[in-house]
């Protein structure tokens, strides 16, 4: 939990930066989304974070990834048999627009063994629940960030 705390920490420290020198925070799907150091540079067209910030940051991440997102990412990779390249919150939304007849089209394509149904609804539940995990481990933006992330965008 330290991990997760310290990693917040930095988050919040970034989207408050980004926020004082009225730039926009980042969007996905509709929903505002906090800056960490590593987006920083790009989020402000620029603008390179603090020393040693980066670093520390990669560090955090990489044991925030340790628990309950690992078991189920290990899981996801074993039923998607390889099939599905890159990281795993592209595999996860690549995986989530498929419908279960495409999936199965593209593990015979590759020469795999297709799942069933009851496997391919406890694959969408475990992404989902990797969403959910994902969020508990990010900074979340309060209601005035949002609107002044807004007021920024249309400027």
């Amino acid at each position: 939990m330290k991990v997760i705390k310290e990693r917040k920490k930095l988050e919040k420290k970034y989207t408050k930066l980004c926020l004082k020198y009225k730039h926009s925070l980042p969007s996905k799907n509709g929903r505002i989304m906090s800056v960490s150091p590593t987006s920083y540079y790009y989020e402000t067209c620029g603008v390179n974070p603090q020393a040693g910030d980066v670093p520390y940051f990669r560090e955090l991440n990489e044991k925030a990834h340790y628990g309950i997102r690992l078991k189920i990412e290990k899981e996801v990779f074993e039923i998607l048999q390889n099939c599905f390249k890159g990281h795993f919150f592209q595999v996860k939304d690549k995986v989530l627009k498929i419908s279960f007849e495409e999936l199965n089209k593209i593990f015979q394509r590759n020469n795999k063994k297709t799942i069933k149904l009851d496997k391919y609804n406890r694959l969408i539940k475990l992404l989902r629940r990797w969403g959910e995990e994902s969020k508990n481990c990010h900074y979340k933006i309060n209601s005035a960030e949002k609107r002044l992330s807004k007021k920024y965008e249309k400027q």
